[in-house]
């Protein structure tokens, strides 16, 4: 064999031994690992973070669209229905994980399962377009049910009945409904802009009489005398 050749067998082995020695140090330490098939198959949309600052550090795992909030609403148990992995991540974008005794000594337990349930629990994540939307369309029907148990319609004083109120609401798409915020001061703005072209006027019986609402109503300031 020239030594041209030897040379070059050397360094392929020697490639092959440094390779699988930092593959087996990331396994132990858990510092830098790359799941092979989150790094060629995973797009941007494929999955969804969820992160947990705890003891002063950052804990990540992947999970699939649309899956944490069925998790915490009780719609799906198996964790691994959430998440893509079990990997818990330092940084989820450059695949660095966390050691696992930076997981230990954050939650006090060794059970990887317990603790990216309590990541999925806890954490921050943010939510699909289909999530938001449909948050936005629970926040407008507690709006619209607070409305009909605490206006009226006028001069009749008739109460609106829930239909009626979506019907108002879905008519007017200006206006906006945000999932953070209470129902009772959302329902008070919209009212305000309601009464621009709908007859509706605080109940007399209604805890809406209150001088919360006589500020937001004050056209109809006489209705809750």
């Amino acid at each position: 064999m020239r030594l041209q050749d030897m040379r070059c067998v050397f360094y392929l082995l020697l490639t092959s031994a440094l390779w699988n020695a930092w593959s087996v140090h990331c396994t132990v330490t858990g510092d830098i690992r790359v799941n092979p098939q989150l790094r060629t198959t995973a797009k941007k949309d494929d999955f969804a973070l969820c992160k947990l600052k705890k003891a002063g550090m950052h804990f990540e795992v992947i999970c699939h669209p649309g899956m944490i909030l069925k998790f915490r609403e009780g719609l799906v148990s198996d964790v691994m229905d959430v998440v893509v992995s079990s990997d818990i991540f330092k940084d989820a974008k450059t695949r660095m994980h966390r050691s696992h005794v930076d997981i230990v000594s954050a939650f006090g337990k060794e059970d990887i399962t317990s603790c990216i349930k309590e990541i999925l629990m806890e954490g921050e994540y943010q939510h699909t377009a289909e999530e938001r939307k449909r948050q936005m369309e629970e926040k407008m029907e507690e709006v619209a049910a607070f409305i009909c148990q605490n206006f009226v319609e006028t001069p009749s004083h008739r109460a609106y009945s829930m239909e009626e109120m979506m019907e108002i609401l879905e008519s007017h798409p200006n206006l906006k409904f945000n999932p953070m915020r209470s129902t009772e001061y959302q329902a008070m703005e919209v009212v305000k802009q309601l009464q621009e072209d709908v007859p509706i006027v605080p109940s007399y019986k209604s805890v809406a009489c209150t001088e919360k609402f006589k500020d937001f109503c004050h056209a109809y300031v006489e209705d809750c005398k």
